[in-house]
């Protein structure tokens, strides 16, 4: 019992790696816009592009100046560009900012047009460094390794439970293998020695 409980307790602490392969949502990323540009005087400048379902844009850009920053549908645009009243999302537009960093899920199947507008300023030029990227998530099979022990910490318990109760019986047999002590021989009595004398004188 005790060689099979220092067996097993010793497989319950030797590890081994262990590959597994399961599915896991992965980050993934891109770069949609990553330009420096001038927004003169009574003017705009704008980007557009459509975007899939499921992602979200990281809105970066530093301006040298205030800019009011638009972002619109393209009925919007158009409306902008007459001079008509017209419409905007409120997250992530700004009024009257030198920099933004926002996150922002755009509506997926129309294109998107970001504005930065400086119509308002009569004589400054605005110089704008802007970097929209982009990210979404996919499933994707993942290997991992880890390092597990030969056998489950459970069994490793009883391991130990096995060893003891070895050692135990052990040292019950060793004591029961003892030899008993035998008690030495009583010395004769006086009445023994005198007959011995007397015989010895005949």
């Amino acid at each position: 019992m005790a060689i099979i409980g220092i067996v097993i307790v010793l497989l319950g602490v030797v590890k081994v790696p262990y590959t597994s392969t399961n599915l896991a949502e992965v980050e993934k990323s891109d770069v949609w816009l990553n330009e420096t540009f001038t927004v003169s005087a009574l003017s705009r400048h704008q980007y557009y592009g459509s975007f899939t379902s499921g992602i979200t844009l990281h809105i970066t850009f530093q301006a040298s100046g205030d800019v009011d920053f638009r972002a619109m549908d393209e009925v919007n645009y158009w409306k902008m560009a007459a001079g008509e009243a017209y419409e905007y999302y409120t997250t992530p537009s700004r009024s009257r900012v030198s920099s933004v960093n926002i996150d922002w899920n755009p509506p997926s199947g129309q294109r998107i047009y970001f504005v930065w507008d400086n119509s308002f300023s009569w004589f400054t030029s605005k110089s704008v460094s802007a970097y929209f990227h982009y990210t979404w998530t996919e499933l994707e099979n993942q290997t991992t390794t880890n390092d597990i022990p030969l056998l489950p910490t459970g069994l490793s318990y009883f391991g130990v439970l096995l060893l003891l109760g070895g050692v135990a019986m052990v040292g019950y047999g060793f004591v029961t293998k003892l030899p008993t002590p035998t008690p030495p021989p009583p010395p004769p009595t006086l009445e023994t020695q005198k007959s011995d004398s007397a015989f010895s004188l005949h």
